[in-house]
């Protein structure tokens, strides 16, 4: 049974914490294979809410002749998921960790992943270390490298992604699988409300209103009692109508002038 949405976010990292593990695992820091690993990684993982089977399947490939996507294909489903934001970063991390051009003919296809010879397993226990040695210990909280995928998801909904455009890139079958990703704490609740009856909202209304005034009661007619067409077809009709009396008149003076 699924737990509790509060429950659920509660077990995923809080950005406090992915940005202590990015900073006491980067190159610039610290110079540990190991730690540089788990530090792109995380970087992936957090920006394409790819799974880690996923990650570990990706090639210096992927990221040559600066394509802004990369095509994933798990467990017979195929879906497209951008890459151009960590693409510089990985190519960077395979010259560095490798000591190899990207050149497709300077190497081997085995040596063409950007995560060599690692297992799931690896990651995993690179990763609970970490945590350990950085204090990142609370209740509740999922230390794995899963996380960083209901990071990403998390992450997500709170910038205002679309649930099917989000599901595209996770490649949920199921679309009611991110409805745990959409349900609030308090909290969130409270902070929601307190921006729709904020002064700025209440503002941007009044300038709608204002500028809806200004061209008149319905956007796209012009003020006064009618709109142009109409003025113009009663002012023809008026006139037809004078037009109509005047004949009349002619015809009763004719018709005295000839008795």
């Amino acid at each position: 049974m699924r737990s509790q949405p509060t429950v659920f976010m509660k077990s995923i990292f809080t950005t406090k914490e992915i940005d202590k593990l990015l900073h006491h695992s980067s190159p610039q820091k610290v110079k540990d294979p190991i730690l540089n690993r788990l530090h792109i990684y995380i970087y992936i993982a957090i920006h394409t809410g790819m799974r880690i089977s996923e990650i570990l399947n990706l090639t210096i490939d992927d990221f040559l002749l600066n394509n802004p996507t990369v095509t994933i294909t798990n467990k017979g489903k195929t879906r497209i998921v951008p890459i151009k934001i960590i693409a510089t970063k990985c190519r960077e991390y395979y010259y560095h960790q490798y000591h190899q051009s990207p050149h497709p003919s300077s190497s081997s296809s085995s040596s063409r992943y950007i995560f060599q010879g690692i297992v799931i397993r690896t990651i995993n226990r690179n990763l609970q270390q970490l945590c350990k040695d950085l204090k990142i210990q609370r209740p509740g909280l999922k230390i794995s490298s899963h996380n960083f995928r209901h990071y990403f998801a998390k992450r997500a909904v709170q910038s205002g992604m679309e649930k099917l455009t989000l599901q595209n890139i996770l490649g949920h079958s199921n679309l009611n699988t991110l409805s745990v990703y959409y349900n609030e704490t308090p909290q969130e609740l409270e902070a929601a409300m307190a921006k729709m009856f904020s002064p700025s909202s209440q503002k941007g209304e009044e300038v709608k209103k204002v500028s809806h005034k200004k061209r008149g009661s319905k956007p796209g007619v012009k003020r006064g009692k009618y709109n142009k067409p109409l003025r113009d077809l009663l002012l023809l009709s008026r006139a037809l109508q004078e037009k109509e009396k005047e004949n009349k008149e002619l015809l009763q003076r004719l018709s005295t002038l000839t008795k």
